[in-house]
């Protein structure tokens, strides 16, 4: 290759696919493969017309929010639109909406070669990129408002800009705290965090982040092909069975949210579905700085007796009966009939 010497490890060929014995010892050394490289370089598709226009626009940006950090100069969007070559709209702004969309920087198994790296490259046509420098540029456009330059009227491709977009910045937080952070964050927080990232398989949104996880050397969860999407089951329990168990992820799985899998019962979270249904903001967050969840019965509650288990498709829980439900309705009832009953109340009144 070029003249360059040493090994190269390529997942697509190293790797037989049809061998489940293979594929499951060979995802539990990923981990190891691409913490070890010197380098591990990143295939983003095919070159398109307007690549150029991209990388001139990223090197622009670079040096201009290294500027503006480094004098503290007020961060305006104006100001950006305003630099030569930042210019809105712009076929260079068109050109990283569309490099957004490719397909890489949803992939699920990318999220852990990207954490995981001493240094990553981006291969985009016969250019290269640094991926924490085009990272960073991109986590500067989320956070300052510059997301806006890169909207399209075509919904379905403003809507895969954006999930590329937000792609990159779950990648770039998880690997700050995978080199900054004294422990891994939890596997609860990674699999809530990566619900938008895709995978062929469904196992593999088990599999592909469980080694960028504190519990990457558990016994519990070991990666295994020869399994089917009773492994949701598996993780799911383990969450439960632990000294702290995650409750909240019952509800995390719900009856009556749309749902990929449709094999495996209600209370098993599908992370594979991006949209999850609502948890009331008790997911475990890693340790970040997000709002304190809500807890109905206060934070200081005992349980009654922890989650027992038939096998890994049946739960069994205890508890206190505190109120019964007498009835629901099926429908809430019209704007129109709730202000005749106000209007009849009120005649009441009078």
């Amino acid at each position: 290759m070029g003249g360059i010497g040493g090994y190269f490890w390529i997942d697509t060929l190293c790797i037989n696919q049809s061998d489940n014995d293979e594929r499951s010892s060979q995802v539990r050394l990923m981990y190891d493969v691409y913490s070890g490289a010197r380098e591990v370089v990143a295939w983003t598709g095919r070159p398109s017309e307007d690549s150029h226009h991209m990388i001139q626009l990223l090197s622009l940006l670079q040096q201009e929010f290294r500027r503006m950090h480094n004098d503290k100069t007020p961060f305006s969007t104006a100001a950006i639109a305003n630099i030569k070559g930042c210019e809105y709209p712009s076929t260079r702004w068109d050109a990283l909406a569309v490099f957004l969309q490719r397909p890489i920087f949803r992939r699920v198994w990318i999220v852990q070669e990207l954490v995981a790296a001493k240094f990553i490259k981006l291969m985009c046509s016969v250019s290269s990129l640094d991926w924490m420098e085009f990272a960073q540029i991109i986590v500067e456009i989320f956070g300052t408002g510059l997301i806006k330059f890169l909207q399209s009227p075509d919904k379905s491709k403003h809507e895969a800009t954006w999930l590329g977009a937000e792609g990159v910045n779950t990648t770039f937080i998880l690997r700050c705290h995978h080199k900054f952070r004294p422990t891994m964050p939890p596997f609860s927080y990674i699999l809530n965090a990566c619900r938008g990232f895709l995978s062929t398989d469904p196992r593999d949104k088990i599999f592909a982040l469980l080694n960028i996880s504190f519990e990457r050397s558990s016994d519990l969860l070991i990666p295994d092909y020869n399994k089917s999407v009773e492994v949701f089951g598996a993780v799911t329990r383990h969450f439960l069975t632990r000294k702290n168990p995650l409750l909240a992820l019952l509800s995390s799985g719900g009856i009556g949210y749309d749902r990929t899998l449709t094999t495996i019962p209600s209370w098993i979270p599908d992370w594979t579905n991006p949209n999850p249904s609502t948890s009331f903001g008790a997911n475990d967050n890693g340790g970040h700085n997000h709002p304190d969840p809500y807890y109905a019965c206060g934070k200081d509650y005992k349980l009654i007796a922890t989650p027992t288990f038939l096998d890994l498709l049946s739960i069994r829980l205890k508890g206190r009966v505190v109120d019964i439900v007498r009835s629901y309705h099926n429908e809430r009832p019209s704007l129109s009939a709730q202000a005749s009953d106000l209007e009849n109340n009120f005649r009441t009144l009078d």
